[in-house]
């Protein structure tokens, strides 16, 4: 390296000794030492940046290698605003280390590259993902085998997404749109679907944000929790994410739960608060006026009940070893559970006039409404031609299905419970890697072997 831009004192033009005096004196002994001996600090932000791209390049060049050995790779991408809202196209590769796959089968998941990108169109996406793959000096049209990005346009369109401009140069990339994530964005347009389950999901992140960003309401709320509920755990309220729909269910189950010391504690904030500071007496009494409504308890247990329906699927998706076959069944299943309209009878007319009753409004316009948002979602998003869900990808469901732990131990004890068209699917997508009737041969003998692989790697 070329020495450094130095001062008469020895040490870097953006460093003085006088620093290093005034906040660290045995630093300052240390760098006074090395300028006597006309060494280098490296200290400067000019040497630490070129440390810092030597050691990016060094790990970037490792990874390149790591994944060519290994040959078989997919790639994620995702993007997303920085602190300074610019676009950051982040690339993932998936591979299995060769060297290190006799011994644990480890999958390796490696950040290869941020790059900015201020187009995010299929095109441009495409035009960055060749550029990467080639700076890393990977052949993604021979060894690329699966791909997997959100459901946005851009990204995975049937016509002109990213996936299918892949999919045009390369067949064997397989595209794959994460189960539980679907799920996640079936579940949120539910909660949005009219102003009532708008407002009590609103509510309940006002409520968060309004408890959690002072530690006097925070600790007033656990004391009303002891005093109401002394034999039972203390609840933090919870935060409704946008991500996890999850949390919509944590959120709500947690007001109803303590429902009585919450009121109380606005009741208190109100009080307390309200003379001194007028823009918490008047969340606080807002907040209060909603969580003691009517319309608050309806749509309370309606969206608990509606949550309650879809736990189990969003359960099964996020089970470490669950079969893809099994979870299509679980789908399809939850879109027959539709409660059935009374069947009108022959010169019966519609009835189109308004409904009176609020409670039955609230019923039709809530409950009866997120759930056909949810079939509807549901359809689209796991069944519809947009996500090729049909033929070919049933196949490779299908086969998928055939590594899970259940079905591997069926063919261990019986052979014959193996269809005889199993990976047929599979191997016609990769058939330049995969003879079918191989594939099934080596698919019963690893069944047998499982068990002494297991007890190995214990």
């Amino acid at each position: 390296m070329s020495g450094e831009e130095t001062t008469t004192d020895g040490l870097p033009v953006d460093l003085q000794i006088s620093d290093f005096i005034h906040f660290n004196p045995p630093m300052a002994s240390y760098i006074t030492q090395l300028s006597n001996m006309g060494k280098q600090s490296f200290i400067s932000w000019r040497k630490q940046n070129i440390l810092i791209d030597s050691l990016s390049n060094y790990i970037s060049f490792q990874i390149s290698n790591s994944v060519r050995e290994a040959k078989f790779f997919c790639i994620s991408i995702d993007t997303s605003f920085d602190i300074s809202y610019k676009e950051q196209v982040s690339f993932v590769i998936r591979y299995i280390d060769e060297k290190e796959s006799q011994v644990n089968f480890k999958v390796h998941e490696r950040l290869v590259v941020l790059k900015e990108s201020p187009k995010t169109t299929a095109f441009d996406l495409c035009e960055l993902f060749k550029n990467v793959f080639v700076e890393n000096n990977l052949d993604w049209k021979t060894w690329l085998v699966g791909q997997s990005y959100d459901g946005a346009v851009n990204m995975s369109g049937q016509y002109n997404g990213l996936k299918t401009l892949i999919q045009s140069a390369n067949p064997c990339t397989t595209f794959v749109w994460c189960w539980s994530h679907r799920l996640n964005l079936v579940v949120t347009d539910a909660v949005s679907i009219d102003i009532n389950s708008m407002d009590l999901f609103g509510n309940l992140e006002k409520l968060y944000d309004f408890i959690s960003s002072s530690k006097k309401r925070a600790a007033l709320f656990v004391e009303k929790q002891n005093k109401f509920y002394p034999k039972k755990q203390v609840y933090r309220v919870k935060k409704v994410g946008t991500t996890r729909w999850m949390s919509h269910k944590y959120a709500l189950e947690t007001v109803l739960d303590t429902l009585n010391a919450l009121l109380e504690t606005l009741n208190v904030i109100q009080l307390s608060e309200g003379p001194s500071d007028r823009r918490a007496g008047s969340e606080a009494s807002g907040l209060f006026a909603y969580f003691t409504s009517n319309r608050f308890i309806y749509s309370a247990f309606i969206y608990k009940k509606i949550l309650e329906i879809i736990e189990p699927l969003s359960n099964f998706l996020q089970s470490p070893d669950f079969d893809l076959l099994a979870a299509q069944s679980m789908i399809t299943e939850k879109l027959k559970k539709r409660i059935k309209k009374r069947k009108r009878m022959p010169g019966e007319r519609v009835d189109d006039s308004p409904i009176s009753n609020a409670l039955q409004k609230l019923k039709v316009e809530a409950f009866y409404g997120a759930l056909d948002c949810i079939i509807i979602q549901i359809k689209k998003r796991f069944m519809g031609d947009n996500n090729n869900y049909k033929g070919q990808t049933i196949g490779l469901l299908k086969d998928f299905s055939l590594l899970s732990k259940k079905r591997l131990d069926e063919s261990r004890l019986d052979s014959s419970t193996v269809p005889l068209d199993s990976f047929s699917s599979f191997s016609q997508i990769y058939s330049y890697f995969i003879d079918e009737k191989m594939l099934r041969s080596e698919y019963i003998q690893f069944a047998e072997s499982l068990p002494h692989f297991i007890k190995n790697m214990a």
